[in-house]
């Protein structure tokens, strides 16, 4: 009974190094959560009018849940949607930075 228990002994001992280890996120925030971000998020819109009338709710619903997690992540400011673009984004391409 003693060696099994010696046994068991070593081998956790020998485990513990393994045990601590963690591997770095893959994900890296910048800049640090101390210092302020503003981030503008625009809507998500449908990339044709056809849908437009079948998406409206569940778009209307995403966007809101984007902005208030990101808004209540503590990471970012969320940019106030009066300084949005009156057009809205529908392409890469319509971005105009």
């Amino acid at each position: 009974m003693f060696k099994k228990l010696l046994l068991l002994n070593l081998i956790l001992c020998s485990a513990l190094p393994f045990l601590h280890t963690q591997e770095p996120s893959p994900i890296t925030i910048r800049p640090r959560p101390t210092e302020e971000m503003i981030l503008a998020v625009a809507p998500v819109q449908p990339l044709t009018r056809d849908k437009a009338g079948e998406l409206a709710e569940l778009l209307r619903i995403f966007n809101q849940v984007l902005w208030d997690d990101l808004s209540f992540s503590g990471f970012f400011v969320m940019a106030g949607r009066s300084f949005y673009p009156p057009h809205p984004i529908v392409r890469p391409e319509d971005v105009n930075y």
